[in-house]
């Protein structure tokens, strides 16, 4: 093959890939208009009305995903970040990360963040400080065991106030495929549905599920009172029948939708 011969195929390759990127992001037109006068003899003149369209690309809007993680207590945050690392990796969306931490994790987090200079994505980072006796006490209030380690996790709706829904992993969690797919879980939701759990194969219920990811509905859940508190005003929360059962019969988790 000559040399002019391989510069032309090189040439068709270059073309037809940047022909493709450009095929990506969406086309707007835009009309543009100019008058011409012309002249047709001494005594007329006539205007001529020209219109050209112009393509202009403009890239496509990305619905940012969701992610929110608890991270309490001492060398639980190199396990978060291990998590993290992975949805970064497989991410094709913007990723939007609410870290629930004690303060020790969120200096440790923010130096991991940190060596991510150029991300393909934008990736945006909400720390939410917190001791464990904050906890302990919140769940004291909400009267459902002891347990606030495990616990924790269902009081999210109550510190991401501004965020409607989100997925929780746990730390241990590591995401081998694109985020995206669980996120379009959330199309699914009914219009009564707060959240949704992995379960436990062909033998699962209600009370044998996994809530190390869970798919939340922050804002439903704040508007029912998810979890009952000593400081609300005297209302049946709607977890307090489900925890209470659950405890009696050994059963952590039984309610995932408004009844």
């Amino acid at each position: 093959m000559n040399i002019s011969l391989r510069t032309g195929f090189l040439c068709l390759f270059v073309c037809g890939g940047l022909l493709s990127l450009y095929g990506l992001w969406p086309t707007v037109s835009v009309n543009t208009s100019t008058e011409v006068q012309v002249d047709c003899g001494p005594t007329k003149t006539e205007v001529i009305k020209s219109i050209e369209t112009v393509y202009i690309q403009t890239p496509a809007v990305l619905e940012p995903i969701v992610l929110t993680l608890v991270m309490l207590g001492p060398d639980i945050g190199h396990e978060g970040s291990i998590a993290i690392k992975s949805a970064l990796m497989h991410t094709s969306r913007p990723l939007n990360f609410h870290l629930i931490c004690t303060p020790e994790n969120i200096e440790y987090m923010e130096g991991k963040f940190a060596l991510f200079d150029r991300p393909v994505y934008p990736v945006e980072v909400t720390y939410y400080p917190i001791t464990p006796e904050q906890v302990q006490d919140r769940v004291h209030r909400a009267g459902i065991g002891g347990n606030w380690n495990l616990l924790s996790k269902v009081f999210i709706h109550e510190l991401l106030v501004d965020i409607d829904r989100a997925i929780f992993i746990d730390t241990d969690m590591i995401f081998v495929v694109d985020p995206l797919e669980l996120w379009k879980n959330f199309a699914d939701f009914g219009e009564d549905q707060l959240m949704s759990f992995p379960t436990m194969g062909p033998q699962s219920h209600a009370g044998k599920i996994c809530s190390c990811v869970m798919l939340m509905d922050l804002a439903r859940m704040r508007d029912v009172q998810f979890m009952p508190s000593t400081l609300l005003p005297a209302r049946e929360a709607l977890a307090s029948s489900a925890f209470a059962r659950g405890q009696s019969e050994g059963l952590q988790v039984l309610c995932t939708k408004v009844k």
